[in-house]
């Protein structure tokens, strides 16, 4: 089986992705050239389907912009009418310090929860986790996140479009999802998809190209990808056209390796990277090479699938030392009693898949007795 479900896009908004997929005897060299996008989907949809639930542990770090690279963009951004436009792609040690975390994640169909640990330091001695943390919790309704620093303690409640709308780092997006959309669906609902077996090295890749559905324009947004001999996916590269882009480049570059695998309870393996890093780019130089400002470095501590999580993970309740803005009800700072209320809605209430489906699948068969009724009435009349 192919493990092509490990597509992954890293733009936000409008954007394109690269994929480029190591032959394997699904995709293999000769199998990639009548390789269907129907038959590419279901692949990818079982792969996605086995994993059900998530739990894990990593470790994020971005390294700084370097004194080589500061070089770069002063080329692509010379001082002609354009100023110092290469500063905002310069990344410096403290910006960088403010994305290091140790990471614990949960997720459980649409429902997510995100505890990070601020690192403060990395030396030889090893990573220092500091008092600064920021939780995030998606119950299925809205967003509620908690940052505790130097500052105080500060809470906000948002509406779903802000979990929806921006790209999340965890597990379930380096591989399956984006914005919460399965890979499958993106490809199964692109304009544009196109399957090919190419060389490299001289090591055979299957190279899967496709448009964002939605993101859709021209050719601004595409996605490529590339996976090893074992199925397994090596890189993808966000490909973007903006506004001040004469053509498409490449945004983002994200590897994967140190791929290990995990038992299923249906019998299957779960091959799952335990190291990605991805790469920004401010633009390419007239040689075509990318010119890198800044990366992230992901790395898997522990990692499980398919196991319980209770209901009380997707709960977030706000300290009584907490400032708390609620922007999904629009309105606006919380007093103590806000709080409260909110926190007892939640905790006796707490927003569940099972719930909604209940919901819905109840309101579908009201509509279809009421409709069989009218139906039924209808030829009593006219026999």
């Amino acid at each position: 089986m192919s493990s092509l479900q490990r597509v992954w896009t890293g733009w936000t908004r409008a954007f394109g992705v690269l994929l480029i997929v190591q032959s394997t005897p699904v995709l293999s060299a000769n199998a990639a050239d009548t390789l269907t996008r129907d038959a590419l989907v279901a692949l990818l949809r079982h792969r996605e389907s086995l994993v059900r639930t998530l739990e894990c542990r990593f470790a994020s770090s971005r390294t700084a912009t370097t004194a080589q690279m500061v070089r770069l963009p002063r080329q692509l951004y010379p001082k002609e009418g354009r100023g110092s436009d290469y500063e905002r792609f310069l990344t410096t040690p403290e910006m960088a310090r403010l994305h290091n975390y140790e990471v614990h994640w949960w997720r459980r169909a649409v429902q997510e929860r995100t505890e990070k640990l601020a690192v403060s330091a990395t030396n030889g001695s090893g990573r220092h986790v500091g008092e600064s943390s920021v939780t995030n919790v998606f119950n299925g309704e809205v967003v509620r996140n908690l940052a505790r620093g130097e500052e105080g303690v500060f809470g906000s409640i948002e509406p779903p479009s802000r979990w929806y709308s921006v790209h999340q780092t965890h597990p379930m997006s380096l591989l399956y999802k984006y914005q919460n959309t399965p890979y499958s669906d993106l490809i199964a609902r692109s304009p544009t998809c196109e399957v090919s077996a190419i060389q490299r090295g001289g090591r055979s890749y299957t190279r899967v190209y496709f448009h964002h559905p939605t993101f859709y324009s021209s050719d601004s947004s595409s996605f490529v990808l590339l996976f090893d001999e074992n199925d397994l996916l090596l890189e993808r590269d966000c490909i973007v056209k903006l506004s001040q882009d004469r053509e498409p480049r490449v945004y983002e570059e994200h590897t994967f390796s140190d791929y290990r695998k995990y038992a299923d309870s249906s019998g299957e393996q779960i091959w799952f990277p335990n190291h990605a890093v991805y790469h920004y780019y401010a633009g390419d130089l007239s040689d075509g090479a990318h010119v890198e400002y800044m990366s992230d470095d992901i790395t898997i501590t522990d990692i499980k699938f398919n196991v319980p999580i209770p209901d009380d993970k997707f709960v977030l309740e706000f300290p009584k030392d907490a400032r708390v803005y609620d922007e999904a009800s629009g309105v606006g700072w919380l007093d103590e009693a806000a709080k409260r209320a909110k926190s007892a809605a939640e905790l006796t209430h707490p927003m569940s898949p099972t719930r909604w489906a209940l919901i819905i699948c109840s309101a579908l068969l009201a509509v279809l007795i009421t409709v069989f009724v009218w139906r039924r009435r209808r030829r009593m009349r006219h026999a």
